[in-house]
């Protein structure tokens, strides 16, 4: 019986409900899984998730909006980097990432890769299809050089009196 809670007791308890819920997965075809315990004393909580049709992993790829095909064509790079090259590993560093995403928001690291340990990065876009042994085409065009082509345009245009000076 237990009196009050403590990390040792609780791994009993934890082991208990991974076992309950094991049956109850067998019965409903639902994944369940107990997250952190939080504990005092007198009291402990924890998250309960049930999944159906999948695995949590499934979620956590989910999260950010692939769209890869749909990023490249903004910057120049139809067809470099496609849907399909989610999951490919590229080298960066000496080490080896898989990708797992992309922030089309993101202009300097918009590449999600993740290690070999589940840690998730952020990389250059130029870096990233380096790594995956590919070449940019001629009429990409990086986020710096499109930042000093729009200061070098609005400069021009103010010398020529196009636009007023700010």
């Amino acid at each position: 019986m237990i009196t009050r809670f403590d990390r040792q007791n609780l791994k009993d308890v934890r082991r208990k409900l991974d076992e309950a819920l094991a049956v109850l997965t067998k019965e409903t075809g639902v994944r369940f899984s107990v997250g952190n315990i939080r504990f005092t004393e007198n009291t402990f909580r924890t998250r309960l998730e049930a999944n159906v049709g999948g695995s949590s992993e499934a979620k956590e790829d989910k999260r950010y909006d692939t769209g890869l095909s749909m990023f490249g064509i903004s910057r120049g790079l139809r067809g470099v980097l496609t849907d399909a090259d989610i999951g490919a590993t590229f080298k960066f560093g000496g080490k080896a990432y898989k990708i797992v995403g992309v922030k089309p928001r993101s202009h300097k690291f918009p590449i999600l890769g993740q290690d070999a340990r589940g840690k998730t990065y952020k990389f250059p876009l130029e870096q990233v299809v380096f790594g995956l042994g590919r070449k940019l085409p001629d009429t990409y065009i990086n986020a710096d050089d499109a930042a000093d082509y729009a200061r070098e345009s609005r400069a021009e245009a103010r010398a020529e009196g196009l636009v007023n000076r700010d």
